[in-house]
């Protein structure tokens, strides 16, 4: 009874310690900052959407593929920090004025 005591607190440590490097790890490649060339991605929207999988926002861009004539929306979905989300935002209406 006592080992098992001491394997479940070692589990609990050792689980503690990983979910702690998970978290570091999500936060660092979420803050990071994005480069998108909206132009050459031929974008036509930004969003931020809930995933109900992981129950994470993502930042959703849409873009065309074909031609003017026949084309499809495709969707690129990746996970962001809300302030990474706002500057792509940003970026985005830039790009749309420039357009």
């Amino acid at each position: 009874m006592f080992f098992t005591s001491k394997l479940i607190k070692q589990h609990d440590k050792l689980k503690a310690k990983y979910d702690a490097l998970v978290d570091a790890s999500y936060k660092s490649a979420r803050d990071c900052d994005v480069a998108i060339d909206f132009k050459l991605m031929n974008a036509v929207s930004v969003e931020r959407l809930f995933d109900s999988d992981d129950g994470m926002a993502k930042t959703v861009i849409g873009y065309k593929v074909g031609n003017e004539n026949q084309f499809t929306i495709e969707e690129w979905s990746f996970y962001c920090s809300e302030e990474i989300h706002k500057k792509l935002i940003q970026q985005f209406n830039l790009y749309l004025e420039l357009k």
